[in-house]
């Protein structure tokens, strides 16, 4: 479960990020490009999770063949490629914001 706190700054961050996609314009001009800039950003969010899906598949690999060491190897890169995903997610919420307020 996510903490009160968590989520307070997971929209405090997605503000933030909304605040950086209106430094490159305050509006989008027209719903194509903020419907393919949102797209772009989902399909980064998606790439970063699938990354997270293969390398659990091999961390099970690792379990079941007791390789520690390549373990501990794929969590740390697992857990990088979940930050991303978290990161790519932030500008999914950030543009969607943008392209609501733009219309």
């Amino acid at each position: 479960m996510i903490t009160k706190t968590t989520k307070e700054l997971v929209k405090l961050a997605c503000k933030e990020e909304l605040r950086n996609a209106k430094s490159y314009g305050e509006f989008y001009n027209s719903p194509h490009e903020a419907w393919a800039i949102t797209k772009e950003e989902l399909e980064e969010t998606k790439d970063n999770l699938l990354r997270v899906e293969q390398l659990m598949v091999d961390m099970w690999q690792n379990i079941k063949d007791n390789d520690s060491e390549e373990l501990v190897a794929n969590m740390i890169t697992t857990k990088s490629y979940a930050v991303l995903t978290v990161y790519e997610a932030l500008q999914v919420c950030a543009v969607l914001e943008k392209f609501r307020e733009s219309f």
